[in-house]
């Protein structure tokens, strides 16, 4: 049986305001970053924890997973019923990495856990590569080169520049971390 928990993955790419992974409230299908609010619940994901460093991301509103494509990256939604699915299509699974030696923003912080804005979350420092399993070449990526805003679009890009902000994710686990996950 696999481990469940609730998260908002938080991208490293702006250092003003987090960001976080999200679908477009108005459109309801596109994957875009958009400003932490506790409250949102567009910014939050359902992780079912496969084991060996493997997700499925659900998100709870649209009770859809979170779909790379294999041939471009472009994300979308695959509607479904978490509570009866027994196994994911390889496009539906994502592989987790830790990044070891993070820089910028994140350097300030330790590895362990922290309270992010007191709002009863707990983070894990360090950042992590999210990569669908298909393909371990793609990385989930806030695409362009900068600035970041809220409302940049998200795909599965074909390239790694070393761990670059936009391409390093933080769980931001809803309530406490897991005793046990994929980011560990």
């Amino acid at each position: 049986m696999s481990n469940r928990y609730e998260i908002c993955l938080v991208s490293t790419c702006n250092t003003d305001t987090p960001l976080c992974l999200a679908v477009n409230v108005y459109d309801a299908k596109t994957i875009i970053v958009d400003n932490y609010v506790a409250e949102l619940n567009w910014l939050r994901w359902l992780v079912d924890d496969l084991g060996n460093n493997n997700i499925a991301l659900w998100h709870p509103d649209t009770k859809s997973k979170l779909v790379a494509s294999e041939q471009d990256g472009s994300l979308s939604l695959r509607a479904g019923d978490i509570d009866s699915t027994t196994s994911y299509a390889a496009d539906e699974i994502w592989s987790v990495a830790r990044i070891q030696n993070s820089t910028n923003f994140w350097k300030a912080f330790s590895d362990g856990a922290m309270e992010l804005f007191g709002h009863g979350v707990t983070l894990l420092v360090g950042g992590y590569a999210m990569r669908p399993s298909f393909n371990t070449d793609r990385n989930l990526n806030v695409l362009g080169n900068g600035p970041y805003n809220p409302n940049s679009v998200v795909a599965a890009w074909d390239g790694w520049s070393g761990g670059a902000a936009n391409e390093r994710w933080l769980p931001a686990f809803i309530g406490a971390a897991p005793a046990t996950s994929a980011f560990a």
